[in-house]
């Protein structure tokens, strides 16, 4: 008896079953938190934020640290506003915005010439490096994204921004790890 060819069957599974995936219906939307939650949410992220850019302020001039990143409101969102979600967690921020950077920059330098081609391949191999090291954050990718397109490279041969968004990761946390559980109803993190 000859087996049937399940590679085929199986894509034009997936081809089938294309358009009822798109529907959704797996999970519900977030819910809107209580005004007091919403309030301490913001004043968290402003307080991050804050103390990034203050020591900015003061480190950029005298040392070329800046530890203003985009990314790094992308993060806010996350270890303040949904602190519960695994991608929030301090493994997570610290590991996901590091390595990423770290990964970013090396792509950076191995093509030098061709930008175009360092920013897809710096964010998708940074996924693929937060994915194989459980430290998936979001806001990794933009990190990566940001260090694989650098123009022109900064110090260190670009690794200068890997100790920015180290410094600049630990101080947010920080400042999570204080006021989240400054909330009687909060607790962060659920794990490490």
């Amino acid at each position: 008896m000859k087996k049937a060819d399940t590679s085929s069957t199986g894509l034009w599974d997936a081809i089938k079953s294309f358009p009822s995936k798109l529907k959704g219906g797996q999970d519900t939307p977030l819910t809107i938190p209580s005004a007091i939650d919403i309030f301490w949410s913001g004043l968290g992220a402003f307080c991050g934020i804050l103390l990034l850019s203050g020591l900015t302020q003061l480190l950029e001039p005298a040392y070329n640290l800046p530890l203003l990143y985009a990314s790094f409101g992308a993060s806010a969102v996350l270890v303040f506003g949904v602190i519960s979600s695994p991608l929030a967690q301090p493994r997570n921020f610290i590991g996901g915005q590091v390595l990423s950077a770290v990964v970013g920059c090396a792509i950076r330098l191995a093509l030098q010439d061709v930008l175009w081609v360092s920013a897809a391949l710096g964010m998708s191999l940074a996924l693929v490096v937060m994915m194989l090291t459980k430290t998936v954050h979001p806001p990794g990718g933009a990190t990566a994204l940001i260090a694989a397109t650098a123009n022109p490279l900064r110090p260190w041969q670009g690794f200068q921004f890997v100790v920015c968004i180290g410094i600049g990761s630990v101080g947010m946390l920080l400042v999570a790890l204080v006021f989240n559980n400054l909330h009687l109803r909060k607790r962060y993190p659920m794990f490490w």
